[in-house]
């Protein structure tokens, strides 16, 4: 079974918004093959048309495309935005859940799913805000700016969701679960760790996981940590210049 992944596509970044044409130009610049199963660990984008639109082209190269949040995709990123959701961003993260329901795509709400006998369990984990510098993050990340929602209930349920999760071989977050500091490249800047990953791999150990897929750092490559192998392939901004192309292995 051959198994692909991204994240990080931020894709109103490179297509502009009402020029879906384009859209299917972007996919053909990954180079896409074939997957039995294509996995994208979130920061799709901030528009849940655009993000849909572009993932019906993803679904004309796989059997079985499967998705998870990030956290662009909680973003209410102007006035209008604002009021269609009524400054929640869990009612728009409801629009996204329906629309792909209706487009045949499986979203990962913390649960596990099965395909041809592979188990595939996930969600979006947020980040501990009660152990960050809250100043730091209020003047430094976007999330602070645009983002509506109960950051400590959600990552409390989300997290609780994890731990009775059934065992699977594939988890995807678009947080790695792992501190992954040693992997990230040099000029990554730590005083943004706490925002960008999280130690939960003695959970994943629980559940049987032997791939774990993320996104959220925008870096690309695979390592085997703890008997886990973490596997990333993140598109990034157009200005990180990072090879555009979706990665892959064989289950």
């Amino acid at each position: 079974m051959r198994i692909g992944y991204l994240s990080d596509m931020h894709i109103d970044f490179y297509v502009k918004l009402n020029k879906e044409r384009l859209l299917e130009k972007f996919v053909r610049s990954l180079r896409p093959s074939y997957y039995d199963i294509l996995i994208i660990a979130g920061d799709i984008g901030h528009y849940n048309h655009q993000n849909i639109a572009l993932l019906r082209l993803f679904k004309e190269y796989a059997a079985n495309l499967v998705v998870t949040l990030g956290n662009h995709e909680f973003y209410l990123v102007s006035d209008r935005m604002k009021k269609k959701y009524r400054r929640s961003s869990l009612q728009k993260i409801e629009e996204f859940k329906k629309l792909c329901q209706t487009s045949d795509i499986t979203f990962l709400d913390m649960e596990v799913i099965e395909i041809g006998g592979v188990r595939i369990g996930g969600g979006y984990l947020w980040y501990d805000l009660q152990k960050i510098d809250k100043e730091f993050w209020e003047k430094h990340m976007s999330d602070a700016k645009y983002v509506y929602l109960d950051y400590q209930t959600h990552r409390k349920q989300a997290l609780n969701a994890l731990r009775q999760m059934p065992d699977c071989t594939i988890f995807v977050s678009h947080i790695p679960q792992t501190i992954i500091s040693p992997f990230l490249r040099p000029h990554f800047d730590t005083s943004y760790l706490p925002f960008y990953e999280e130690e939960n791999i003695a959970i994943l150990h629980d559940k049987g996981v032997r791939y774990h897929i993320y996104g959220h750092n925008h870096t690309q490559g695979k390592y085997l940590k703890e008997g886990i192998w973490c596997l990333t392939c993140s598109l990034g901004y157009p200005d990180e210049n990072l090879p555009k192309k979706i990665d892959s292995f064989t289950l």
